[in-house]
């Protein structure tokens, strides 16, 4: 995540907290050894929250920033009380206001819980049949949760209902999303899947996976014209025409594939890609 055009900030497995102010030196802190942190949300420039742990014995985790990323501290308040079943994953959290957040806990099936007073109180507001990976937020009002088996739900009222997307496409898992407009997003998922909305997420157009079959990781696009994907190989594709067409802009020169995870861009011309092996 990128506060502003000097503090850029890359969580992983292991406690890591990386920040950098020029994306060439990282300065890494060890938040907890035995956690693993899954998403991170800063819904302004010095509020931050990171979400994670591990599969068991409800060793999950919720930590909080107020200073931009400078000092964490734990900060899960009644969230486990609150948790329906502690095997939860906290896979995903995002904040639209420094005090109104939601997070997914999931392990086979789905809970999203929600939080007025930053992260105090936690109460579960849906519950979802299948496992969902990442919720994400285009506006303050709009946003969709997304996951295993093709699932898209998507939300108009700040999270109050959710609805089933019909997408119209080959089933498989969503891994991430990319809204450039409140209209124009697009997501990607298993097999190459790239899929583009230009009506607020109400119809989706399949767009190609036939270029590259790997799973898409990540997407990223600048623009309604210029994006970005990357993959489970380690390739990183671009498109300048609105997903029409995709041409490779980098090869993973490894022999073993080096998943690209995350790509976000800081300015029209600089940006990083960051993945694991």
């Amino acid at each position: 995540v990128s506060l502003n055009n000097s503090v850029n900030i890359i969580i992983g497995d292991s406690g890591l907290i990386a920040t950098s102010n020029d994306l060439i030196t990282w300065n890494e802190t060890i938040y907890d050894s035995t956690k693993n942190l899954y998403s991170i949300s800063f819904p302004d420039t010095v509020t931050g929250y990171i979400s994670g742990g591990e599969q068991s014995n409800g060793s999950n985790i919720i930590i909080k920033t107020a200073d931009g990323g400078t000092l964490w501290n734990t900060h899960l308040g009644n969230l486990h009380t609150g948790l329906l079943n502690n095997y939860d994953k906290l896979k995903s959290i995002f904040f639209t206001t420094p005090n109104r957040g939601f997070m997914l806990g999931s392990h086979f099936l789905t809970h999203l819980y929600e939080t007025y007073d930053g992260g105090v109180t936690w109460t579960e507001q849906y519950f979802h049949n299948k496992e969902l990976d990442d919720i994400y937020f285009y506006n303050g009002q709009s946003g969709f949760m997304f996951g295993n088996n093709d699932h898209l739900l998507s939300t108009n009222n700040t999270g109050t209902g959710w609805r089933y997307v019909d997408k119209s496409f080959p089933n498989g898992r969503i891994e991430d999303a990319s809204f450039v407009s409140d209209s124009v997003g697009y997501c990607v998922g298993d097999y190459g899947l790239i899929i583009k909305t230009v009506d607020y997420g109400s119809n989706w157009t399949f767009l190609q996976d036939s270029f590259i079959n790997t799973q898409a990781n990540s997407v990223h696009f600048l623009n309604t014209q210029v994006g970005f994907i990357g993959y489970g190989n380690g390739d990183i594709y671009k498109t300048t025409d609105g997903g029409i067409s995709f041409y490779e802009v980098y090869k993973n020169p490894y022999p073993i594939p080096k998943s690209i995870y995350t790509i976000n861009f800081f300015n029209d011309s600089v940006g990083m890609a960051a993945g694991w092996y």
